[in-house]
Formats: C-alpha cells, structure tokens, sequence
C-alpha cells in the first residue's frame, strides 16, 4: 500500500469539502482507478440514501476511503459481532424464561439486555459506514450507555453475593457425593432390609407382625414351621387363629383397650402362653410382644419360642453341670469359690471336701487356715480385681496350709458368679514334692559347694603335708641314729625316745592331713587300736574347754584289728567332737571306753553284724540326748542339728562308712534329757606286738653297696647320708637331678642303686628314672616323696621303680627296703 502525505491546509480543505469535490481530489491524488462509485456504476449511497434519510455529513465510508477491503472488513465484522450478541442475549432470555429458580435472575436480564444494545450499536456501526444516520447511533449508543451503567450500578453491590455463590465444578461434585450418597444410602437401606428379613427368617423363635387391627401382616420362617401355616395362608388372618379358643375373648378385650389406651401390661414382658398349630394341637410357648408406629399406624411384633424341648434343656444343663461338678471333683487339687465381701465358700471341691469337710457356706479363712482371728493376711482379693473392679486376671502364688501342712501352688482368679457379681475362684495344686525336690537340689548344691570348699582346702594341706615331710626327714634321721649310739633306758636315750614318738606322732599327723586332701589311699593293715585312742584323747584334750571333763577306760590293750590307723583317729576325732557339741552350752562328762565283746548267733542289733569277736569303741556325753525322730537321721549325709556354719552333717555319714567297710556297725542309746552313747563295733582281728618298741628292738640291717642319693632339700641329703653310712652303705649325693643323671652318665656302673625324691626342679623324680633306664636299664630304684597329686605306687612301678616309699621315712623302713630290692636284684642275677 502507498501512503501519501497531505499537508495540513489541504487536509483542512478536504474536510470542508462537499462529497464530490473529496472524490475527486482523492483520484487525482491515488489515480484514476479512485473516481467516486457515481462515475462507475449506479452507486451504493444513492440505494442507502433513497433507503432513509441521512444527515448531510458524509459517512464513515470515506474514513475509509472507500476501499472495498476496509469496508467489508469493518462491515462484515459489526454485523458478525452484533448477530453474536443477538444471540448471547436470546440465550439469556430464554435461560431465564425457563429457570426463574436461578439466583439474581434479574441480573441475566440485566445482562440480556446490556448485550442486545451493544448488538444494535454493532449494526449501527455498520449502517454509518455507508449512510450518515449519526442521529439514530447516537441515541443507540445512548441507550446503551445507560443500560452499561445501570448494569454495573447493579453488578458492584452485587458482587459479595457472587462471590458467595458456590463454584460451578464444585457445586457438580457436591451433587455427584450427594448422588454416591444418596445411593450408598438407599444399597445400605435395601442390604438393612435384606439382613433384618434374613435376621427374622433364621430366628429360632417365631415372629408374627401384626396391625392394630390384630390382622397378621407377616410371619416367619420359624413361626411356619411351628404352626404348620404357609405365610400367604395367614396374612391378613386374625391372631386368634394361632391361639386356643379359650385365650380368644381375652385377646380381642386386650387389644380393644390398647387401642383405646394405647397401654398393655403385656408389653415388653415375657409371659406364657398356648399355641394352636393348624392340625389343632396345642403346645406351650413363650410370647415377648412388642409395638412400634409404622406409617403413622401402630403394629405389633410378637417374638414366640416354643418351650416344649425345654425339659431337654433343662435335662442336659443338670447332666451339663454334674459333668463339670465331676471333672472338677476329679482334680488331684483344691478348687473352691469364695465369695469377695464376706469370704463365704460358694463351691467347693471334693479334694477340699475330703480335707476340710463338708465346708461350703462357712468362712474361708476360718475353716482352710488354723489359728486364724480374721482374713489371711496372705489374701489375694486385692490383686484380683483393679482400680476399677475389673479382673486383673490369673495371680499364681504357693503357701503352705497350715491344716495339713502341704504347700499348695494357688492361680486365684476373679469370676463372674450368679448375679453378675465377681467372685475369688482358686484352683490350689499340692506342690510338696516339688518342693522337697527343690529342698534337696539346694542340699545338692550345696554339698557341691562344701565339696569343691574341701578339694580346695584339700589341695592347701597336700602342700602343707609335703613341706611338713620334708622337715620331718633329718629330725627322724638324726634322732633314730643318736638313738642307735645310745644305751638303751639311759636318760639320753629315753629322751631320745620322746623325740622319736613325737616325730612318729607327727608323721601320722601328715598321713592324716594326705587323707583328709585326698592325695593318699588309706593302708589297711593290722593295728592296735588302744594306742590311736589314746593320741587322738591327747590331741582332743588340748583344744577342749575346762567344763567338759574326759573319761577313759581302755581295757583291749594288744588287740588288733585290721584298719587303718588315720581312719581310726578320724572316727574317734568326729565321735568326741559331736559329743563335745552337745555339751559345750552346759558342760558335762564325756567318757571313752574299749572293751572286747563276743557277739552271738541270736544276737541282734539295730544294724546287723556277724557272729565273732568284736572290739567296741564307746564315746558317751552327759547332753541333752535326741528323740527318736533325730536319731533315724544323723547318719544322712548332711543332716545336722547344729547351727548353719557350725558343721557340715558329714562326720557320722563319714564314720559309719568307714566302719561298714571294715565289717563293723555302729549302735545308738539316747532319750531327751539322758545323753547319748555312741558304741562302734570292730572285727577283732588277734593280738599282735607291734609299735614302736618294736622297731626300736629290731636288730639293724647292713650293707656296703654303691648307693646314689638325689634330693633338692640339702638337710634331707645330709640325714639320709649319714644314716645310709650308718648302716655300712658307700652313699654319693646330688641336691641337683641334673648333676645326678650326668654323674651316672659317666658312671653309671659304679652305682649298685639309685635313691631319689620326686618332686626336684627341672627334672622331676619320674623323669630322672626315664633317663636312668635308658642309659642303664637294670639301675635299681627306689622312689620317696613326701607329696605328689601325678604320682602313685601304681605309676611307680609302671615306670619301672622298684619301691615308692612316702617321707618321712624311717630307718628300719629305709634299709630294709634298700635291702629287699638289692636282695631281689642279686636273686635274678643282675
């Protein structure tokens, strides 16, 4: 498109202008394919002006300069956008014609109308482009303007309510839930109707509706089936037809007054009744009626049982009951019911009853407990039931009854007795073995306990015992060689003498000590028991108190018997100290005799013994004595009537053992208040000269073999030396195991036999003799400890050691042994 530019004084001129002079400037400007329509062809204008009448002003075709384009464009869009507001606004209207229900209706009006004057200016628009009716759209426009104001006049109050007004999707999705509502309501309706008809139809009991009319309007399955009537054959039938004759006139009279009253004492009570079936006969019933207001009209529901099987039920509840009232009669236990205010016995069992009686209706604490002034203290109520009286649940505990002295294991619990009310159900299992059980593996371990104590203490004194020995060795040694030299009963040799008791005295104490840890079998061998007596009484008198006087008359002087001696003084030992025990609050005499006595063949004792000669050890005490109940348990293990700590309810346990082993028994006298006499019987084996004078008298025994002697304990060497030298021996020693095996190396034919103790550093007693027999195998050797836990005579001669000797040893014992194996070495020929 070419754009011309016109000067200000011309555009002026062309406005003032008449029609045709503005054409003609305009083609002469643009060329000549611009003259005026009028020159062309019989113009539009002259149609339009012809059509109405027009202002003198030209029209805004001119504006447009009458291009075809710009005409039609502005044209054709008017006349669509007024024909498009026409349209909006017959909607309106026509909305409103048909939903005066609509919210501020008045307003789509309002709007309609707004709409169609904007309409009409559009076409007004389109009229001014070719014909100049500026009056006419000037008076549209007017009234559009006043119609637009009067609409937002309306609409700015109005607004707040708009905004009020529920959104349109909103609005859509309320009614779709209402909708889901509605038909969730009516499908729960309809299955609420389904499940009370199935309800009604699997009802045991008969139901009949019925109006007030007394008409029947349905019945059930049930109520079929019990009167032998279809459903269709009774609706609308009177209720007398299901009731005897008899009942007839009382029915119409009661339902009349209901009617009349609207009150019945029938009404919500169950009552009995007559039924008549539709074969004529009756049977008894029970009839519930009830009423409620359908439709504004009163109808009745009667709920109907027939109590014709209740005899049955009934039956069976009694077989019922006497089954439970059986089973529960049949625990092995206490089952009783109390009740929680006043501790009456509601129920009680048969294992109650055959204890306690026949205690039902009486008080529990008063008949189940001995000694009671009121309710147990141990009462469970309170644990039974919580803050606010509900059960707590099952509370187990044991007590021990004090009627019969069992313990029982309780599970008490609250119940829900006759009445509703809550009462204490108790179910108590006798639990007494249990108990003793448990008693006795707590007496269990605690022997285990006293046991592993002893194997610890026992473990100490084999130690002590081994040291002990040591220094026992040089003083029995020395003693016994100085003896030798002297004159036998000058002063220095009887002095001498006691030396050499007490060291003997002593080395029987260490046997007794490696007895007591376990670390050396007992020797049983013959033994005058008069002399063990005797040092055990000496030993016992040093450590008891001054209010206990001792006795003794020991008349079996030379008798022999076949024990051993440590065991012997431990019985002696363990019978004393009971005695002394039970004395010790009050002193008293106790008195230890020995006598022979010669049991027969008709004889008879608690414990039975064999026909013989007997050597009766007897320890009696002036105490308190036992009764009979005591004395059938002190030889348990563990029983003890002394204070916990005091002693461990062995000794008697201990020294009955030890003398049923050497075929003897024990026999027991005692009563309350006389004492008590203990009288131990032993097998007498003969008499026999042995002791101590003995071994002093025996004439020496000689040698002059090569003797080599190995021990670590220096004064123990020198003794044994001397005392080996003594007797004629050639002795070479070693306190070093590791010296003697390279000394033998070098020589080990200058050595006729080896003697050697057991527990050395570096090399022990055992391993040394491995390494002696291999350099030469047939070394004699003679093997002495004074403690060992890895080594016995048995082990010892599976080494290949000729004699095990346990220190101290003595003089006699020592060179007749020397003697005895080089004796045999010489017999074989080596």
């Amino acid at each position: 498109m070419r754009w011309v530019t016109v000067p200000p004084a011309l555009f002026y001129l062309f406005c003032q202008a008449d029609y045709d002079t503005i054409i003609r400037i305009r083609a002469v400007m643009r060329g000549p394919r611009w003259l005026p329509p009028s020159e062309k062809v019989f113009g539009m204008r002259e149609f339009l002006e012809q059509f109405t009448q027009s202002t003198d002003f030209m029209p805004h075709g001119y504006c447009l300069v009458w291009d075809p384009a710009l005409l039609w464009l502005h044209v054709g869009s008017d006349i669509g956008t007024g024909l498009a507001y026409f349209l909006i606004a017959g909607v309106l209207f026509s909305l409103v014609a048909k939903r005066r229900d609509l919210p501020f209706f008045w307003m789509f009006l309002l709007f309609g109308a707004f709409i169609l004057a904007c309409g009409v200016t559009h076409f007004f628009a389109a009229w001014t482009i070719y014909v100049p009716s500026y009056w006419g759209e000037g008076v549209v426009k007017a009234g559009t303007a006043l119609i637009s104001i009067a609409t937002a006049l309306f609409l700015i109050p109005l607004l707040p309510k708009l905004l009020t007004l529920p959104n349109l999707s909103r609005s859509l999705e309320e009614n779709r839930r209402l909708n889901r509502e509605l038909e969730h309501q009516v499908d729960t309706l309809q299955k609420s109707e389904e499940r009370f008809r199935s309800l009604i139809e699997a009802s045991y009991d008969a139901i009949v509706i019925a109006n007030c009319q007394g008409e029947i309007l349905s019945v059930n399955r049930a109520a079929e089936k019990m009167f032998g009537y279809r459903e269709k054959e009774l609706e609308g039938k009177s209720l007398a037809t299901l009731m005897p004759e008899r009942y007839q006139e009382r029915h119409f009279v009661g339902m009349k007054n209901f009617v009349a009253t609207g009150v019945s004492h029938y009404l919500g009570k169950m009552f009995a009744f007559e039924g008549l079936r539709k074969d004529g006969s009756e049977f008894p019933l029970e009839l519930n009626i009830s009423s409620w207001v359908s439709a504004g009209e009163v109808n009745f529901g009667g709920v109907i049982r027939d109590v014709t099987e209740r005899a049955c039920l009934e039956k069976e509840t009694i077989n019922a009951q006497q089954r439970f009232k059986t089973l529960v009669d049949s625990m092995d236990g206490l089952v009783y019911v109390a009740d929680f205010e006043t501790h009456e016995l509601l129920f009680v069992n048969r294992y109650g009853r055959e204890i306690w009686g026949e205690i039902a209706g009486q008080i529990c604490w008063q008949v189940l407990q001995a000694g009671q002034t009121g309710p147990c203290s141990f009462c469970t109520n309170n644990r039974l039931l919580d803050g606010a009286g509900s059960p707590t649940g099952v509370y187990v505990w044991e007590f021990q009854n004090t009627v019969n002295n069992q313990w029982y294991e309780c599970r008490d619990q609250a119940i829900e007795w006759t009445g509703g009310r809550y009462v204490r159900l108790e179910i108590a299992t006798n639990i007494t073995a249990r108990k003793r059980a448990d008693q006795e593996k707590a007496d269990l371990e605690t022997q285990i306990r006293t046991t592993q104590k002893m194997e610890a203490i026992g473990t100490l004194a084999g130690g002590i015992a081994h040291d002990f020995n040591n220094i026992l060795v040089p003083i029995i040694a020395y003693t016994d060689m100085v003896m030798a030299t002297e004159v036998p009963g000058s002063a220095n040799w009887q002095n001498l003498q006691e030396v050499y008791k007490a060291a003997n005295r002593a080395k029987e104490l260490v046997k007794q000590i490696l007895t007591f840890s376990r670390e050396r079998e007992h020797e049983i061998c013959p033994v005058q028991i008069v002399p063990v007596v005797k040092e055990s009484l000496k030993l016992l008198k040093a450590s008891l108190p001054s209010t206990i006087e001792i006795t003794q008359r020991l008349e079996a002087e030379g008798v022999t018997i076949l024990a051993d001696p440590t065991q012997i003084h431990q019985i002696v030992m363990n019978l004393c100290t009971n005695a002394y025990h039970a004395m010790r609050e009050q002193g008293g005499v106790m008195e230890v005799t020995l006598s022979q006595a010669a049991i027969g063949p008709g004889d008879s004792l608690d414990r039975r013994l064999l026909p013989g000669s007997y050597l009766v050890l007897s320890v009696s005490d002036t105490g308190p004595g036992m009764d009979q109940a005591t004395m059938e348990r002190i030889f348990d293990p563990y029983f003890t009537t002394r204070k916990h700590g005091e002693g461990t309810g062995l000794g008697l346990a201990v020294v009955l053992g030890i003398v049923k082993k050497y075929g003897g028994n024990i026999r027991v006298y005692s009563e309350p208040g006389q004492g008590a006499s203990f009288q131990v019987y032993f097998p007498v084996l003969g008499k026999a000269e042995e002791g101590l004078s003995s071994i002093l008298s025996t004439a020496p025994v000689t040698g002059d073999e090569r003797l080599l002697l190995v021990d670590d304990e220096p004064q123990i060497v020198d003794s044994m030396q001397k005392m080996l030298e003594f007797h004629g021996y050639h002795v070479t020693t070693k306190t070093s195991s590791v010296e003697a095996l390279e000394v033998f190396r070098l020589a080990s034919e200058g050595f006729d036999l080896v003697i050697t103790d057991q527990t050395m550093p570096y090399l022990t007693g055992d391993q040394l003799v491995l390494e002696l027999k291999k350099i030469r195998p047939d070394i004699p050797v003679i093997l002495c400890t004074g403690f060992s836990n890895t080594l016995d005579e048995i082990k010892a001669k599976a080494l290949g050691i000729d004699a095990f000797l346990m220190k101290p040893v003595l003089r006699k014992e020592l060179v007749e042994t020397i003697r005895t194996v080089l004796d045999k070495m010489r017999v074989k020929g080596i």
